[in-house]
Order: structure tokens, then sequence, then C-alpha cells
């Protein structure tokens, strides 16, 4: 696909997953864990790992510049009460 500066980008399938980005200025790679969801997303030295409760995001995990995680917990009700961020816990309580 071209862009307004004249450049292109392209992207990459694998089956039928995005698999990569590539833009005059980088490459972006995508990878998928068994259930089809996206597991980890690679930019030269840039990585951001993702991890699932079944269909549910429960961790990212930063790597490169920034390193660092977020995780999260969720109830019953599939409802977020539980955050992490670097080591640091915060619950969360919801109103009915």
């Amino acid at each position: 696909m071209a862009l307004p500066s004249g450049g292109h980008f392209t992207n990459s399938y694998t089956n039928d997953q995005l698999s990569r980005v590539v833009t005059p200025d980088t490459a972006i790679d995508y990878d998928y864990d068994c259930n089809g969801n996206v597991s980890k997303v690679t930019e030269g030295n840039e990585t951001v790992s993702l991890s699932y409760d079944g269909d549910l995001l429960a961790s990212i995990q930063y790597s490169g510049e920034l390193s660092t995680s977020i995780g999260q917990q969720f109830n019953s009700d599939f409802v977020v009460d539980q955050l992490t961020y670097a080591g640091s816990s915060a619950g969360y309580a919801y109103d009915r």
C-alpha cells in the first residue's frame, strides 16, 4: 500500500494471520499462540509479550528500552479485580 510520502508498507500473512508489517522505517513481527491470540509483537529490539487466561488477556510483558510488566486478574464475572504493574498491585471493587 502506498503512503502519502511515496513510501510503501507491506503486510505478510501466515495461516491467514498477520505475521509481518514492513514500512519504510521498520519491520514489525507478530506471533500467535495455539488459540490464535497475538502472543508477541516485535519491532527491532523492542518486544511486547502477551499471555492469556483462556481468551482473557492476563499479562503484558514489555522488554527492550522499557522493561516492565502489567498483569490483571479477573473475578467470576470476568471483570478485572486486580491489576499489577511493576511489582505493585491494586485491587478493584465494583458496585452492582
